[in-house]
């Protein structure tokens, strides 16, 4: 996620990982925590396939005294190579051995996109600031917590999907393009054209959670007549208080509060205790989705599954235009794919605790080649260890 957003901010520009955490911390980091052999690996693939040009460590040797001593280091306190050291070293030779193969490699992510914008953080913080619960909607943190969420879901099918801040968010490419707007407690004024826009020519518009509750400067956008009723095609009549986890409808978890919707032009999908609780609208040749209750928050602290579901439903237009991905979701793996004309290249990264067994979808692509991982491919699927990586080459 993170590797996305920089690539994002960097508009195009290259741009490289710095301070990868390369040994043990003991006393100076928030969570004491050494990252395997394996890890390491993971992190330096996941950068190379996220478009990021160079990786620098944090650090190769232990400073000996003061702040972070005997901590981070590549090196043991010997100056012998880590294991970590010896893994990065093996990274390193793969690049070099395939590297006219991997010249040329782009990352290729699915046409979704999540959306974040800063009046939402800025707003998000000031209001958690007089709070005396720690309910998690509530807290500074909810708005990208909600993102993080939706990012989850929809990589559990396979593909990534890119992040954007809605200020450099290209609003005019839309045909084809499906953007999320994930609990964002603000939206702007400057961009509820670009939004109507955006869905009026042909893109796809997903909203949850207490997204557009305020403008830029805290006013409520649901009193006194909603700017976007058209093209949400529905008003908010208010939001209750529902319990700390509830399940919305008959299936997906949420957080804290309801949303209560009075539908303009759109169709009701889902209803709850005789509420509407989601629209589905159709404007101009685009169409939005609108859930107003924290489904990503629900889902994080109960059950992805449900969320992942709903993503899959909801973005599979956007999941099958991607050169690849999984037939079915795979929780706690995660797949990175780039291309160039006649090669793909997957990054699969396997979190579980046990080995995985995934089934791709890679279209034309149907010639697999490991050349990282002690990884097994039969036709299209992939097989990796716990807690490891592979990366396959496919040709056409």
């Amino acid at each position: 996620l993170m590797s996305d957003i920089i690539r994002h901010n960097a508009l195009g520009n290259p741009f490289w990982i710095t301070e990868l955490q390369g040994g043990n911390v003991t006393a100076s980091g928030n969570v004491p925590y050494c990252p395997t052999a394996a890890h390491t690996a993971q992190y330096l693939w996941t950068a190379i396939a996220s478009g990021a040009e160079g990786v620098i460590f944090w650090s190769l040797n232990q400073r000996a005294a003061v702040m972070e001593a005997g901590e981070w280091g590549l090196l043991d306190f010997l100056r012998r190579p880590s294991d970590r050291m010896l893994e990065a070293a093996k990274v390193a030779s793969v690049l070099q051995r395939h590297g006219e193969e991997l010249r040329g490699l782009k990352p290729a992510p699915a046409p979704v996109t999540l959306l974040y914008n800063i009046a939402s953080l800025r707003i998000q913080r000031r209001n958690a600031e007089t709070l005396a619960s720690g309910e998690e909607g509530r807290q500074a943190s909810a708005c990208m917590k909600s993102l993080a969420a939706a990012y989850e879901a929809v990589s559990a099918w396979g593909v990534t999907p890119q992040v954007a801040d809605m200020a450099t968010f290209d609003w005019d490419d839309a045909a084809g393009r499906t953007a999320v707007i994930p609990h964002m407690v603000a939206l702007p004024s400057e961009f509820r054209s670009r939004i109507e826009s955006f869905v009026r020519n042909g893109g796809k518009l997903i909203v949850t959670g207490l997204s557009g509750f305020y403008d830029e400067n805290m006013r409520c956008l649901f009193m006194n007549g909603f700017p976007l009723k058209s093209c949400f095609g529905a008003e908010v009549s208010e939001f209750k208080v529902a319990g700390e986890y509830f399940t919305l409808g008959e299936e997906l978890p949420a957080h804290l509060w309801r949303g209560i919707l009075v539908p303009a032009s759109g169709e009701t999908m889902m209803t709850d205790g005789g509420d509407v609780a989601a629209v589905r609208n159709r404007y101009g040749r685009g169409e939005v989705v609108w859930v107003p209750s924290p489904i990503e928050l629900g889902g994080y602290h109960r059950d992805m599954a449900p969320l992942t579901a709903f993503y899959g439903r909801e973005c599979r237009d956007a999941i099958d235009a991607a050169p690849a991905s999984f037939s079915t979701p795979e929780p706690d793996v995660l797949m990175r794919t780039m291309r160039k004309e006649g090669v793909l290249m997957t990054v699969i990264v396997n979190k579980r605790p046990e080995s995985a067994a995934i089934r791709l979808r890679t279209g034309r692509y149907g010639v697999p080649r490991v050349i990282y991982g002690e990884a097994s491919v039969k036709g299209a699927q992939v097989t990796v260890g716990a807690d490891r990586c592979a990366v396959v080459l496919w040709s056409r």
